[in-house]
């Protein structure tokens, strides 16, 4: 959950600044860690 506040932390530093290879590069990586946050948090298996 760490990583997911901390993109959108700069997501949101990209877009007041207009730097927008940081804002893009940030949306993959909130991609990346929304997916760790589904597959560590909320999909359960049956360990």
């Amino acid at each position: 959950m760490l990583f997911v506040g901390s993109s959108i932390a700069w997501l949101s530093g990209a877009a007041l600044t207009g730097d927008w290879a940081l804002g893009t590069q940030n949306i993959v990586l909130f991609g990346i860690n929304l997916l760790g946050v589904y597959r560590y948090l909320v999909r359960k298996t049956g360990v």
